[in-house]
C-alpha cells in the first residue's frame, strides 16, 4: 500500500550530511515496478524471485522454520522509501567531513538516501554541489543524468559516430542530449509516437518507430547502408526483442550497451556474423554498490578512475549549467509534496495521463522532530506494576528477526521507545513490535526518565560508546555481542560501570539455551577439568559484508567467535587464561585468514578447549556441535536441538526438541534480574574476560604466539 508517512527526522551519521529537500524526481518506470512488486501476493513475489526463495529454504535448514518465518515476515513488513534523486540545501554536516558547508545547495543520489522526503541523510559521495545556474528542479534529475552518462561512457562513443538510442523515456531523452553535446549523430527509436516527437524537439537527428516493419531500412538509409556504430538501449522490456533489434541495425563490429532492463536471450547469428560487442552499464558509474565508496566516503583516485558516480553527477550538472542539456520539455508534471499521491496515481495508471518527468516540490519551512508516536500507548499503570520499561536502539536483521519478537511476547516488558538512524525504518519496526514511540535519537532514549533499561542492538562499532553513555545515564544495559571491539573501549565501559548502580548484561545467549544449561548442571557434579571440542560450520560471508568491515562489523572473530569462547568458559565454569590461534591461510583471496581458524584455550581450572571455526565448510551440515569430556563422562550438544550424556556405557538425553539457542531465556533473565534489583557484577566480569580472550585471539593470529591473559 502506497502512503505518505510522518516519520522522525534522520539522524546524522559519520561522513554525511543532512539535507532539506527542495525537489525530488519521480523515476516513473523504476518506482512503478517497485509498487507493482509490493502489491503482489506472497506467491507472486516468490515466483518473480526464485533466487530469494532458495535463500529462504537454505535458512530453514540451518535456523529452523520459526526463526526463518519471523525474519522473512519482518523484511516483508518493512516499508520501502521511494525515490533516489533529489536536490536541496545542506542543514547539518558530520564533523569529520569538509566537502560541504551548511547552507550550500546540493544534488543527491542513492536509493534509500535521496528519497521523496522533506529531510534526508546522504553520505558525502552521493551528494554534489549544485552550480548557481542550475535550479533545484533541474538538479533533482542528477541520478538519471548520471545513469545516462555512465551508459554513454560504457558505450565508448566517439566524435561523429552514429548512435542509436532504443527507448525514449527520461533516460533515452537525456542520452540523446548528451550524445549531441558530444558531437554524435543520434537516431532515436521508440514505439510511442509522442516520445519520438519529444526526441525531435530535444535535438535528435533522426527518429523512427521501431515497431514499424521498415524501421531497419530507415536506419540503414540514414547511415548510408552501413548501420549504426553504437546502440544504447534505455528501454525496459521483459522480452529479448529489443536486444535482437539492436543487433540487426548495428554495423559490422558495432557495439551494443544495455542501460535499461531488457531480456537478453540473444539471437546468435547477427552477433556472430557481425562480431558485435555487447556490454551492460551499471547504474551511476564506478562506486555504485561499493559500500566503502558510497557509505564510508572512500573515493577512488582520479588518476585510476576518472569517472566515478559522483564525478558523473557533477559532469551532468555542468552540462545543464552550460546550456548543453535542457530539461524544460522533459518535465510534464510538478506537485507539492503533500499531493504526492496524485503523482503516483498518474505513475501507476490509476489516473490515465501522459507523463514523463514528474517533480515533487517541498516546503522551505520544515518542522523537524526526532521522534513520533508509533503505537497506542500502553496502560501507564503497567509501567509501575512489575514491568521493565525499555528503550532500544537498532533495527538490523538479528534485532527484528530474533530479539524483538521475544520482547513483544514477554509480559515483563513495556516497550517505550525504539531508536535508529533511519526514521522510516525506526517507525516501521516500532509499529511492528509494539513500541510506543519511534525515534532517531539515542540521546532521547537516555533522557526518558520512565525508561529503566536500554537494549543496544546497533552495529558493532557503536556498542561500546553507547553502552558507556547508557551506563553514565544510570540505565541498565543489555547489549548484543560484542561488548567492545578494543581494549580501550573495554576500559571505558569498566570505568562507566563504577559511576552508579547501573547493571549490564551481554547477549551471550548460548549459555541460556536448554541444552547448555542441562549439560552445565551435570558438569557441576564432576570435580575434574574438562576437554571441550567445539566445531562451528559458520558458512561463507563475502569480504564486503558489513560484518567483515574493519570499521563497522570488526570481523568475524570480534562479531561471532566471542559467542563460542563464552559458551566454553560457561560450561567449564572457569576463566580463559591463555589463547593460541591458527588460521587456514587461503591464497585465493576468497576468504580472509580470520574466516577459518583453530583456537585453543586454557582455563583457570585446568580445563582446555579447542574451537574449529570454519567458513570453508559445506552447506547442509549443521552449524554447531560441541563435545565435552570430563571424569569418565562425555557430553554432546548438537546444534542446540539436543544434548546427550554418555556414562557407564549408556546414553541419556538431557534435552531434545526444536533448536533453541537461549534467546527467550536470556530476555526473561534480564527482566528478572532488573525487577529483583540483582547485582550482575559476576556476569559483567565474565563478559569482560571473554571479550579480552576474543581480542587475544586476534593478537595470537598476528604474532603466531600464545597470549597470556590476566
Amino acid at each position: 500500500m502506497l502512503r505518505i508517512e510522518d516519520v522522525p527526522a534522520p539522524a546524522m551519521r559519520e561522513g554525511g550530511i543532512i539535507v532539506r529537500n527542495a525537489c525530488s524526481l519521480v523515476s516513473a518506470g523504476t518506482e512503478r515496478a517497485m509498487i507493482e512488486l509490493a502489491e503482489k501476493s506472497l506467491v507472486s513475489k516468490a515466483r518473480s524471485r526464485p533466487d530469494l526463495v532458495r535463500q529462504v529454504l537454505d535458512k530453514v535448514k540451518t535456523e529452523g522454520l520459526g526463526a526463518t518465518y519471523r525474519k522473512v515476515k519482518s523484511r516483508l513488513d518493512s516499508p520501502i522509501p521511494l525515490g533516489y534523486s533529489s536536490s536541496g540545501v545542506v542543514m547539518e554536516i558530520s564533523p569529520e567531513q569538509t566537502d560541504f558547508t551548511v547552507g550550500e545547495r546540493v544534488a543527491c543520489a542513492g536509493f534509500g538516501y535521496a528519497c521523496h522526503s522533506e529531510m534526508i541523510f546522504v553520505p558525502k559521495n552521493l551528494a554534489v554541489k549544485l552550480p548557481p545556474a542550475v535550479s533545484f528542479r533541474d538538479g533533482s534529475f542528477v541520478t538519471l543524468g548520471a545513469i545516462a552518462m555512465q551508459g554513454i561512457r560504457q558505450a565508448d562513443v566517439r566524435l561523429g559516430e552514429n548512435v542509436a538510442i532504443i527507448g525514449l523515456g527520461l533516460l533515452g531523452q537525456l542520452t540523446v542530449q548528451m550524445l549531441k553535446a558530444a558531437g554524435c549523430r543520434t537516431i532515436g527509436l521508440d514505439v510511442d509516437p509522442s516520445k519520438i516527437d519529444l526526441a525531435l524537439k530535444c535535438g535528435v537527428d533522426f527518429a523512427v518507430n521501431n515497431s514499424s516493419p521498415d524501421f531497419e531500412r530507415s536506419v540503414m538509409h540514414f547511415t548510408d547502408g552501413v548501420g549504426v556504430d553504437r546502440v544504447i538501449i534505455t528501454a525496459a522490456a521483459q522480452s529479448s526483442g529489443i536486444a535482437n533489434q539492436a543487433a540487426r541495425i548495428a554495423r559490422d563490429r558495432g557495439h551494443i550497451t544495455v542501460v535499461g532492463a531488457v531480456g537478453m536471450d540473444l539471437d546468435r547469428k547477427p552477433f556472430y556474423d557481425k562480431e558485435l560487442s555487447f556490454n551492460l552499464s551499471r547504474s551511476y558509474g564506478p562506486g555504485r554498490y561499493d559500500r566503502s565508496y558510497e557509505e564510508m566516503g572512500r573515493d577512488y583516485p582520479i588518476g585510476y578512475v576518472r569517472w566515478t558516480e559522483r564525478r558523473n553527477m557533477t559532469a551532468f550538472l555542468d552540462l545543464i549549467a552550460d546550456g548543453k542539456i535542457c530539461l524544460d520539455h522533459l518535465v510534464t508534471h510538478s506537485f507539492k509534496s503533500e499531493d504526492a499521491e496524485k503523482a503516483y496515481s498518474i505513475v501507476t495508471g490509476k489516473t490515465p495521463e501522459p507523463h514523463l518527468g514528474i517533480v515533487l516540490e517541498y516546503p522551505s519551512d520544515v518542522d523537524t522532530h526526532a521522534s513520533v508516536e508509533a503505537s497506542p500507548k500502553q496502560n501507564k499503570s503497567n509501567t509501575k506494576d512489575g514491568k521493565l520499561v525499555i528503550g532500544a536502539f537498532g533495527t538490523g536483521g538479528f534485532a527484528t528477526g530474533v530479539l524483538y519478537p521475544e520482547l513483544r511476547d514477554n509480559r515483563d516488558y513495556t516497550l517505550k521507545c525504539l531508536a535508529a538512524p533511519n526514521g522510516i525504518k525506526s517507525l516501521s519496526i516500532a509499529r511492528q513490535f509494539g513500541f510506543e514511540r519511534a525515534s532517531t535519537s539515542f540521546e532521547e532514549v537516555l533522557a526518558d526518565s520512565e525508561i529503566g533499561a536500554v537494549m543496544i542492538l546497533s552495529p558493532h562499532n557503536m556498542h561500546a560508546t553507547q553502552v558507556a553513555q547508557a551506563l553514565r545515564a544510570g540505565k541498565w544495559v543489555f547489549v548484543e555481542k560484542p561488548l567492545a571491539t578494543s581494549e580501550d573501549e573495554l576500559k571505558e565501559i569498566e570505568h562507566a560501570m563504577t559511576l552508579n548502580s547501573a547493571q549490564l548484561m551481554v547477549g551471550f545467549n548460548r549459555r541460556y539455551s536448554p541444552a547448555a544449561r542441562a549439560v552445565r548442571k551435570e558438569l557441576d557434579k564432576i570435580p575434574y577439568p574438562a576437554l571441550l571440542n567445539y566445531r562451528v560450520n559458520a558458512g561463507f560471508i563475502p569480504k564486503d559484508h558489513p560484518l567483515q568491515d574493519p570499521e563497522i562489523g570488526k570481523g568475524r572473530i570480534i562479531g561471532e567467535v566471542c559467542h563460542f569462547i563464552d559458551l566454553m568458559s560457561f560450561l567449564a565454569d572457569a576463566d580463559i587464561i591463555e589463547v593460541l590461534a591458527y588460521s587456514a591461510e587461503h591464497g585465493s583471496g576468497l576468504y580472509l585468514d580470520s574466516d577459518n581458524i583453530h583456537v585453543i584455550v586454557k582455563m583457570s581450572d585446568g580445563s582446555s578447549g579447542c574451537l574449529t571455526y570454519a567458513a570453508n565448510g559445506g552447506q547442509g551440515m549443521p552449524k554447531e556441535r560441541l563435545e565435552i569430556f570430563s571424569g569418565g563422562v562425555s557430553f554432546v550438544i548438537d546444534d542446540f536441538k539436543s544434548a546427550e550424556m554418555f556414562a557407564g556405557g549408556k546414553a541419556r538425553k538431557l534435552y531434545s526438541g526444536t533448536q533453541n539457542k537461549g534467546h527467550k531465556n536470556e530476555i526473561e533473565s534480564f527482566a528478572a534480574h532488573y525487577l529483583a534489583c540483582d547485582d550482575l557484577a559476576a556476569g559483567f566480569r565474565s563478559a569482560t574476560a571473554v571479550t579480552r580472550a576474543t581480542l587475544a585471539i586476534i593478537e595470537s593470529l598476528a604474532t603466531g604466539h600464545p597470549q597470556r591473559l590476566g
